[in-house]
């Protein structure tokens, strides 16, 4: 099957693959072994050097929420984390490092395969014994974010969040 190089996924992954790109869970300056490592990444790399409009959203903390032990838990927070009145998306462009706030029931008819991907993606990831983090935000007018991410303990890594998983920093 041929592959669809005019969708919103296809575009992203040919920019990361244009340039030495590092997902930003991994962007730290040794090999992560934890879902924390991972975590810590993130808050290390959230700075003007690597995002130009970095300000605009404020990492406030992270927490750990649940651990999934049962497929009710896993269809819960598959529920709330596709939520489209409560999820936000970012956008981000290229080597430019600027980013832009989606909130997901505000996305028009273009992102919608994009989100259908990242759906899948998060449905892989949800599985039994997974974690739950909850990565806290504040954006400048002050509203607070919660964003969900699933930490797989036994990959030792975070394998999904709808805000971060795809931001890659160029080098």
């Amino acid at each position: 099957m041929a592959q669809n190089t005019d969708s919103v996924i296809w575009k992203e992954n040919k920019i990361a693959d244009s340039f030495s790109a590092i997902p930003i869970y991994d962007s730290g300056p040794k090999q992560c072994n934890s879902c924390i490592c991972n975590l810590k990444n993130l808050f290390r790399s959230w700075k003007k050097d690597n995002i130009i409009n970095y300000d605009e959203i404020e990492l406030t903390g992270y927490r750990l929420v649940d651990s999934l032990t049962d497929s009710l838990k896993i269809r819960q927070y598959y529920e709330r984390i596709v939520d489209t009145s409560s999820s936000y998306f970012i956008q981000y462009s290229g080597n430019t490092k600027m980013l832009k706030l989606l909130k997901a029931d505000t996305l028009s008819k273009e992102y919608e395969e994009a989100l259908q991907y990242m759906r899948n993606q998060l449905a892989l990831s949800l599985t039994l014994n997974s974690t739950v983090y909850v990565i806290d935000m504040r954006l400048k007018d002050g509203t607070k974010i919660e964003n969900y991410a699933v930490c797989d303990k036994a990959k030792r890594k975070i394998t999904y969040d709808n805000m971060f998983f795809y931001f890659y920093l160029f080098r």
